[in-house]
């Protein structure tokens, strides 16, 4: 009997969103994967499989058994079980360059380790298994795809740990764990551009976190955000109080320490890095809870060109309202791309598109549906999707363990394929069982209905790698 993997305690979680997730999760009654609260059952038969048409990059899924498989869309014969047989696996994660898979696996007699695999073309790989000291809720590789950032329970609150992989072209030999280096309640990670820390929000302060956890403060903060994130020229995105405290505002801290004020916030916010760390999609939530989202009737509710000069000399900011904006720290522009509440955004590997998700609460069950959006915003206002699935119910692994915390797994994981032409996502069919299904983007969501997304096989959840292959 597979071991429940424990549900993250990451406190102090963004509990208007959670309160909405939390509803949506009610009708997900079809599956009981292993990264969510509760442990897998075993089973729930699948819908029946199709062939994808477009990317057969590799996809890492976890099944409603607690199993995770290597699944190649198109090409059944070259799928292949990963996880140990009777163990629990969750949380995979590729690695930047493709070259490997790391996940979670508890085993039968509740012994945590991370699992590291080498994904070879589609011939078995090399697959090792590291003891750890806790069961990993959270697996993020550093950008040099030479090691492994986890979080979990522990004791002082989230721990956090490192597994050494080693030379990305070379044999796992040299695989090796760190004990905890670091804990603290809440705890919310960016990697460093030079692998060798992190940036850390927890517990009212921004740190920088080195791997031996010896760590130096970035910032004071207690806002409404969890993740704070690390740019390309080596900045630092995060949330503070204005002064006074009536607002909160999104910052940008230089690698001087120099503080800019970038906007004002209407309300709790989830910031996502670009794939090139180049511009951030700021997710801001209505305060009381998001509401109902009709994708036919977007409406735009801000537009800037970054800071303005009032006639008297001040300098101000944008408000950013409910909805996703995009800001580009070299030119100051703060661009509104969508009006209306989302729960969760990701940005295409091409950094041109941007998948987001909207909840519709009206309906019995409650349902969700992917949109994917142009960056940068066309010039044509208000902004409509350029694509959007139809109404699903999500599984309740991906409401319970990822959405509450997309934007921490928005670094370490993708729904896109590489080229950026599909994404997946983990749904229920009309009977309840859960399937991974595949939606081929098209250009205009006012164009021919493609038909029913197809099946890549049965899952709870699923992430494609980054690379081709």
């Amino acid at each position: 009997m597979p071991i429940p993997i424990p549900g993250p305690r990451w406190t102090r979680r963004l509990s208007l969103l959670v309160v909405a997730l939390a509803l949506l999760a009610s009708a997900c009654s079809g599956d009981s994967g292993g990264s969510s609260g509760s442990g897998p059952t075993s089973g729930d038969a699948a819908t029946e499989t199709t062939t994808p048409d477009g990317p057969e990059s590799p996809m890492a899924v976890v099944g409603a058994d607690g199993s995770m498989r290597l699944v190649h869309p198109g090409d059944s014969a070259a799928d292949r079980r990963l996880s140990t047989a009777g163990a629990t696996a969750s949380q995979p994660a590729f690695s930047p360059d493709g070259t490997r898979l790391a996940w979670s696996e508890i085993d039968a007699d509740g012994n945590a380790f991370l699992a590291v695999s080498v994904i070879g073309g589609r011939g078995s790989g090399e697959t090792r298994l590291v003891s750890v000291p806790f069961v990993s809720f959270y697996n993020g590789w550093d950008p040099t795809s030479t090691r492994v950032a986890m979080l979990g329970n522990s004791p002082g609150g989230v721990g956090l740990a490192f597994v050494e992989v080693g030379d990305p072209t070379g044999p796992l030999t040299a695989v090796e764990a760190s004990e905890v280096v670091f804990a603290g309640r809440p705890l919310y990670v960016d990697w460093r551009s030079d692998g060798e820390g992190l940036i850390v929000h927890t517990d009212g302060v921004v740190l920088s976190v080195g791997l031996d956890g010896a760590h130096t403060l970035v910032s004071e903060t207690d806002s409404a955000f969890q993740s704070p994130v690390r740019m390309a020229d080596g900045s630092v995105l995060l949330v503070q109080p204005s002064e006074g405290g009536a607002a909160d505002e999104l910052v940008r801290i230089d690698a001087s320490g120099d503080v800019e004020v970038v906007a004002t916030l209407a309300g709790p916010v989830y910031l996502v890095g670009d794939p090139d760390r180049e511009r951030l999609a700021v997710v801001v939530l209505p305060s009381r809870g998001p509401g109902t989202s009709d994708p036919d009737a977007v409406q735009v509710v801000y537009r800037s060109s970054g800071p303005r000069e009032p006639a008297t000399g001040a300098m101000t900011v944008p408000t950013l309202e409910v909805g996703v904006h995009v800001y580009d720290p070299v030119s100051g522009d703060v661009t509104p791309l969508i009006g209306g509440a989302r729960v969760a955004a990701f940005w295409s590997p091409t950094g041109d598109r941007l998948l987001t998700l909207a909840l519709d609460r009206t309906g019995t069950p409650a349902s969700a549906r992917w949109e994917v959006w142009a960056v940068p915003v066309a010039a044509e206002f208000p902004s409509t999707p350029t694509d959007r699935t139809e109404p699903f119910t999500p599984t309740a692994t991906v409401t319970s363990a990822i959405l509450p915390f997309f934007d921490q797994y928005a670094d370490s994981m993708t729904p896109w394929s590489p080229d950026g032409t599909a994404f997946l996502y983990a749904a229920l069919d009309s009977e309840g069982r859960p399937a991974i299904r595949v939606r081929t983007v098209v250009d205009d969501a006012g164009g021919p209905d493609p038909g029913e997304d197809p099946v890549a096989g049965e899952g709870v959840h699923a992430v494609w790698s980054p690379t081709a292959g």
